[in-house]
């Protein structure tokens, strides 16, 4: 049967290499708990993605990604014009980095884009260094931004409805177009994960050690009464020297025949009417 560990660099059960490291490159002092598994379904080949498309795939939603977060961070994310015929007064603004209170809302818009920017560039450079989780998350990360740049629009746009023209500039077309690009890369790059072998089943704890003297501490019989720090220490036994034999009393006598005790003066046994003088 396969071999199988925990590999604490992917954070996961994987099957283990014949030489006891991980499949995806780490080495074999990075695993412990090694234990045999299940063999894994054969995965068709044609199924199973190179490694160079897993690297463009994260190249393309680092592009996207980037892209995203710094248009959002640089540039305009939209503007309104008013004028008031009667008084001649003209009136615009503009909702960008201008002012520190659209800067910290501008930010925090862009901290999607910016930590997928940080998986992406990760995956980009070894595939290998991404797990299905940190994948997913991404992905999840990139659809919260995108969700997030179309909920600040509609604000946008209930805000500025009263202008005479408003318009969006590049900060949301750019951060827009860049999360959607982030969104179809890492679902890609996440389908293509999905289609590796699943993680070995663990049929033991990873902490069981292998020892006869553990095996029997687990699976023998099991002591139910207080612990031992809390049992009294058991008490030596010690022997008691033996009495002496009683001595008869100075004077008396014991008939020679029943051993009965008979008084000093006495000639017969009161038991047995036996001469004792």
């Amino acid at each position: 049967m396969p071999q199988a560990g925990y590999c604490s660099i992917c954070g996961a059960h994987v099957y283990l290499k014949t030489d006891g490291g991980c499949p995806n490159g780490h080495p074999p002092d990075r695993i412990s708990g090694a234990y045999e598994a299940q063999a894994p379904a054969p995965v068709s080949q044609e199924r199973r993605p190179p490694e160079s498309s897993r690297s463009s795939l994260f190249v393309g939603a680092l592009i996207g990604s980037g892209v995203g977060a710094l248009l959002l961070m640089l540039t305009d994310f939209g503007g309104w014009y008013s004028y008031d015929s009667y008084y001649g007064i003209e009136t615009w603004g503009y909702i960008g980095i201008h002012s520190p209170t659209t800067l910290i809302g501008v930010f925090f818009f862009a901290l999607p884009f910016i930590y997928c920017s940080y998986v992406s560039l990760k995956g980009a450079r070894d595939p290998n260094a991404l797990t299905r989780r940190t994948v997913h998350g991404a992905f999840v990360v990139s659809v919260v931004g995108v969700v997030l740049i179309l909920l600040a629009a509609v604000v946008f746009v209930i805000a500025v409805s009263e202008a005479d023209d408003w318009w969006f500039d590049a900060g949301f077309y750019g951060s827009l177009i860049g999360g959607l690009l982030t969104v179809v890369f890492l679902l890609t790059a996440k389908r293509q994960y999905e289609t590796s072998p699943q993680a070995p089943e663990q049929r033991y704890p990873a902490t069981q050690a292998s020892s006869p003297q553990t095996q029997q501490q687990t699976y023998g019989p099991q002591y139910h009464g207080p612990p031992a720090s809390q049992v009294p220490p058991q008490q030596p036994d010690v022997q008691m020297p033996a009495s002496p034999p009683q001595q008869p009393a100075t004077g008396v006598r014991n008939c020679p025949g029943c051993g009965a005790v008979s008084d000093p003066d006495a000639r017969f046994c009161r038991r047995c009417g036996r001469p004792v003088g």
